[in-house]
């Protein structure tokens, strides 16, 4: 199954019972200022960051073998080698339409001469000439996947151009795809501020490259789910941040949930104030995602907070909650957590009470 991801979220399929009274809660927040006041715990919290071995990568670059070739265009070639990612390239990604009776060859060789992609693998071959700092991110970050889902297969990484179709995608835990084209820099002046406004913009560069495509393999771990409210969104992408953030214990917060470092100290610093402004808007049961989408899907800013607050702030806590869940719970495993869509048991079960920043 092909999952896509470039800052996306799924719908999720979940009836849950609701939260406490929310007079209840904010007595308990108030209670918990006076009897636990002090900083959080690290970011590895009560789950030490275990000692793994990297995993040699090698990354496919599609973008230079598809179109470099010397010979005729072959992609029975291609197919023959590459079967699974590409019959997704090809049949999902930049001939989605097309149909038998056109030959895929000579649309790829037409791909391949046109000016614009060209122009973006000339560009991807001038930004990345070569792979050798992703290869050893990916390579710790498997070392890490291997140590949690031991019975999973590590992902082949390929790596192409689209012409800004699929950022990053992944085929079970088999594949994982990156659209170089995503990630050419916040000075590259071609990217359409129509398509990609400012705030996406900022971290389509080299450096989000990695925590993209380990939130792309977390969003492919968790059980897939269709629909739900807005504790359901929130404590589903809290687990794809969280699961990332285990497999990529080394990296800044900020590049795994795709902040500037001004923005990630500002959720940080303003945990408590966020999640009183959850509570008083009482939405966590909502079922409409048009009166709660603003809060977990990108955005320049969070409409009703101050204007530092970043997009997806609900996202930030649903990471929260699902941290002080697995920091209570030493026993559950980062395969159970993955499995587990019971929103509700998490969220009771985390006692989540975050204290204000001193």
């Amino acid at each position: 199954m092909i999952r896509k991801y470039f800052s996306t979220i799924d719908h999720y399929d979940m009836k849950i019972q609701r939260l406490v009274p929310i007079t209840i809660w904010i007595a308990l927040i108030m209670i918990s200022v006076l009897f636990f006041w002090g900083c959080r715990e690290d970011r590895d919290g009560a789950r030490p960051i275990p000692d793994v071995s990297p995993v040699e990568v090698d990354i496919v670059r599609i973008d230079q073998l598809l179109c470099d070739s010397n010979g005729p265009f072959s992609t029975e070639k291609m197919m023959q080698d590459h079967p699974i990612f590409s019959d997704v390239y090809f049949h999902q990604i930049i001939y989605p339409q097309n149909t038998p009776s056109i030959d895929l060859n000579q649309l790829v060789h037409n791909f391949c001469t046109a000016p614009a992609i060209r122009h973006l693998r000339d560009t991807a071959r001038f930004i990345f000439p070569n792979l050798d700092q992703l290869e050893q991110e990916l390579g710790r970050a498997f070392g890490y996947f291997q140590f949690y889902f031991p019975d999973l297969p590590i992902p082949q990484v390929y790596t192409y151009v689209s012409e800004f179709g699929i950022g990053t995608f992944t085929i079970d835990t088999r594949v994982l795809g990156i659209g170089l084209d995503f990630f050419l820099g916040a000075q590259y002046p071609y990217y359409d501020p129509a398509v990609f406004p400012n705030y996406m913009v900022r971290t389509m560069t080299p450096e989000y490259i990695t925590g993209t495509a380990i939130q792309a393999l977390s969003q492919a771990l968790l059980s897939p789910t269709t629909a739900g409210n807005m504790l359901d969104h929130m404590i589903y992408n809290g687990k794809t941040i969280y699961v990332a953030s285990r497999l990529l214990p080394w990296i800044p917060m900020n590049r795994i949930c795709l902040y500037s470092p001004d923005q990630m100290g500002w959720v940080e610093d303003n945990e408590f104030q966020i999640w009183a402004y959850f509570l008083d808007l009482n939405n966590f049961y909502e079922n409409d995602p048009r009166k709660f989408r603003k809060f977990v899907d990108p955005g320049p800013t969070t409409p009703g907070m101050p204007e530092q607050a970043p997009g997806r702030v609900a996202n930030w806590i649903g990471y929260r909650i699902v941290e002080e869940y697995m920091d209570r719970h030493p026993e559950i495993t980062l395969q159970e957590l993955a499995a587990d869509s019971d929103f509700q048991k998490i969220m009771d079960q985390s006692r989540y009470k975050p204290r204000p920043h001193r």
